[in-house]
């Protein structure tokens, strides 16, 4: 996990043409999420928090028009911009259960902006972005899966337990 999510999130930018992608798990067993820099250093923060929380409380995408400006905004978990963003949430692929969310810059919303509107959403990006969470939630399934095996094995208490 030290290294699937910094390499996913620089993956993410890449592919969204944007500076600045974040991903946040929840802890299966606690009520808390968790991000993990690019040291490895595992991050928590509380289940609800920011942008990200609320998308993972309700399970659907958001499209922001300021994140910075939003009543929900966490500088702790949240991008800074005044840009659009987008928030996905990321699913258990065996269970359809939220299990965490992306969070990335619309740098195309910014098109036609006004504060009237919301930014708007290219298709191709959010289903770029739906293809991206699918697949990313199978990726952190696997790791969940075999770091408990790898601690089973060692006769360890799985840290996500």
């Amino acid at each position: 996990m030290s290294s699937l999510i910094p390499n996913a999130e620089k993956k993410l930018a890449q592919l969204m043409g944007v500076e600045k992608a974040r991903i946040l798990i929840k802890n299966p067993n606690k009520h808390s999420l968790f991000s993990v820099n690019a040291e490895g250093k595992i991050i928590t923060y509380p289940m609800d928090c920011g942008l990200v929380g609320k998308v993972m409380q309700t399970g659907e995408h958001d499209n922001l028009t300021n994140g910075y400006a939003h009543p929900l905004f966490n500088g702790q978990v949240d991008i800074e911009t005044h840009m659009p963003l987008l928030c996905m949430p990321i699913r258990n692929p065996n269970t359809d259960k939220v299990m965490g969310a992306v969070e990335v810059i619309n740098a195309r919303g910014i098109q036609g902006l006004s504060a009237l509107q919301k930014a708007k959403v290219n298709q191709f990006d959010l289903e770029t972005l739906e293809f991206f969470c699918k697949h990313l939630g199978q990726a952190i399934l696997n790791c969940f899966e075999r770091e408990a095996f790898e601690c089973s094995l060692r006769g360890e208490k799985y840290i996500f337990e």
